[in-house]
């Protein structure tokens, strides 16, 4: 049996405001962490952003995968995600798409 377990002195709540203290960011959710090995962290997150091009939404990916490397946290998974996102668009088309929260 697989078990995955919460790194110790990690906790998503923290990590998450300080992700949603960085510029450009407008909220995170969908938060997960947990270790792939003996002290290796790994952190999976959907990150809110203002409409942009994606070129544009790689640098604050890399700023933040800089800011979790600091924290210890070198496996990350980001998925970003427009705020403006209209709701006749494709992406918004989903079920609840338009019940976006903005800070999690």
């Amino acid at each position: 049996m697989f078990l995955e377990l919460s790194p110790l002195g990690y906790h998503a709540g923290d990590i998450s405001r300080t992700i949603c203290e960085m510029q450009g960011v407008l909220g995170v959710h969908d938060v997960h962490i947990w270790s792939i090995g003996h002290g290796v962290p790994a952190f999976s997150a959907h990150v809110l952003l203002n409409d942009r091009k994606i070129s544009e939404t790689d640098i604050i990916r890399r700023d933040i995968e800089e800011k979790l490397s600091h924290l210890g946290i070198r496996h990350t998974v980001l998925q970003m995600e427009c705020a403006e996102c209209r709701t006749d668009a494709l992406y918004c088309q989903l079920p609840g798409a338009e019940d976006v929260h903005h800070h999690h």
